[in-house]
């Protein structure tokens, strides 16, 4: 809930009233004069994603990317992620369903010619430990991963790689890179104040 928290909080301090509401003034002026109407901005997606979660936030998000209302931050999550049991199969089925919604919204960003303007953030609001529990899952930890994604984005691994000595003697694996500084980061290249984060 903290990091969650923390992501709206920035959303709110970075980008204040001022940038949501000009966003919302452009749509509402688009859809009054006529240039826009809402089969337009559907039409703005060109490829096919999924409907099951989250593919429908990624195929919005496409959709105001492309029709440039100037939107600069997109929120979504998904559930289903707490596997205190059966971790391998509902894992499985998560995973698969964020790859789809991103393999459909990285196609279409591409075909669009935006593959470079965007970043895809993922993360969790707590980690979780490095081994199974007696029902086949894992329990609440403290380090977790975040992924980014984008054409702009210089890929790698940050942060210390553990080893499968940390992984067997050290269950509670604690997180070095603190997610407020790649916020800071992200906040910073879509040309918003990062300071308040």
């Amino acid at each position: 809930v903290y990091r969650r928290n923390i992501a709206r909080g920035i959303l709110d301090t970075a980008t204040g009233g001022t940038d949501r509401q000009k966003s919302v003034r452009i749509a509402e002026k688009a859809f009054h004069d006529g240039t826009a109407t809402i089969a337009s901005v559907n039409a703005q997606v060109v490829g096919t994603f999924t409907n099951t979660a989250p593919g429908p936030f990624f195929r919005d998000s496409a959709r105001l990317v492309r029709f440039g209302l100037g939107t600069k931050v997109c929120y979504g999550g998904i559930g289903g992620w707490d596997d205190h049991a059966t971790l391998v199969t509902s894992q499985a089925n998560n995973l698969t369903r964020v790859n789809n919604a991103i393999r459909d919204f990285a196609t279409d960003m591409k075909v669009a010619g935006k593959w470079n303007d965007v970043v895809i953030c993922i993360f969790s609001e707590f980690g979780r430990n490095t081994f199974e529990n007696a029902s086949g899952g894992t329990d609440h930890g403290w380090g977790g991963t975040m992924v980014l994604i984008g054409g702009g984005v210089n890929g790698g691994v940050y942060g210390a790689t553990l080893t499968d000595n940390d992984i067997r003697t050290k269950p509670w694996v604690y997180g070095d890179v603190d997610f407020r500084s790649v916020f800071s980061r992200i906040v910073n290249w879509i040309g918003l104040n990062p300071s308040p984060v």
